[in-house]
């Protein structure tokens, strides 16, 4: 089993914490329906959006083929190059 959350000292955190942290977080910052797993997501993309090797992000995300991992992140990838380019647009004019 793999533990993905640990505190300041490395220990795991129970079940319950990680959530209630992801909560206070997503209220202060006054976002709704915030779930752990979009933080992979997100993650992820921005990994991919800066340019660095599909295969390794395969490795992080423990997926079985970098396929796997390209399938899944590259409509992400393209919905973030699409709007990087129109606000590069807006930007210019």
């Amino acid at each position: 089993m793999y533990f993905v959350f640990t505190n300041r000292l490395g220990r795991f955190l129970n079940r319950g914490q990680p959530n209630s942290t992801k909560n206070k977080v997503a209220e202060t910052a006054d976002v709704r329906n915030v779930r752990c797993h979009d933080f992979r997501h997100s993650a992820a993309t921005m990994y991919l959006s800066n340019d660095q090797p599909v295969e390794r992000l395969t490795g992080l995300l423990g997926h079985s083929s970098y396929v796997v991992t390209k399938d899944d992140y590259s409509k992400a990838q393209k919905t973030v190059l699409r709007k990087m380019r129109n606000s590069v647009n807006d930007m210019v004019g």
